[in-house]
């Protein structure tokens, strides 16, 4: 499952459009193999985070928060658990262990990953915001672009210069 690329399926929540497409995110990737131990009866769970992404904890997205002026944005993250072991298998060069500091955590089902998770991660960055002054929509916009440049998306609203400064392209 690691060795599948990062990017987004055509259809948030499909996950079985993983393997189908050949690429997923943490939540597709990781909705899919609890939804197959959850099948044959092993005790895997998954797990919805919430983290600070920024170069350090996301390496990539420097540029992108630069550009909004920001230096991290709150993110969600899905991994799954085995007694007691967060296990990550969202990039390629992953080595399974799950070393992301989530600032909380729950479990969902895997028919989360969809509407619910985007609310839920939503209403964190709501709350996040307003105790910075900050503008949702904004940190938002600046999260799905650092979401684009990581899944090495043409659509990209963002050009990163030699120098690493970056740029919003007009669309």
């Amino acid at each position: 499952m690691h060795r599948l690329p990062y990017g987004r399926t055509s259809k948030a929540g499909e996950h079985s459009l993983v393997l189908i497409e050949g690429r997923g995110t943490c939540s597709s990737k990781h909705a899919l193999l609890a939804a197959l131990a959850r099948n044959h009866g092993a005790p895997v769970y998954l797990l919805l985070g919430l983290y600070e992404m920024n170069e350090q904890s996301t390496p990539g997205v420097a540029a992108v928060l630069e550009s909004y002026g920001l230096e991290t944005v709150p993110e969600a993250h899905c991994v799954i658990s085995c007694e007691g072991v967060r296990i990550d298998v969202t990039h390629p060069d992953s080595s399974g262990a799950c070393e992301i500091g989530f600032l909380m955590e729950k479990e969902i089902m895997p028919e989360e990953v969809g509407d619910a998770k985007q609310i839920w991660h939503r209403r964190q960055i709501e709350i996040w915001c307003s105790e910075r002054s900050l503008d949702p929509a904004t940190v938002w916009e600046a999260r799905e672009t650092c979401i684009a440049v990581l899944s090495g998306s043409p659509s990209a609203n963002i050009a990163v210069n030699e120098g690493g400064s970056a740029a919003v392209r007009e669309t």
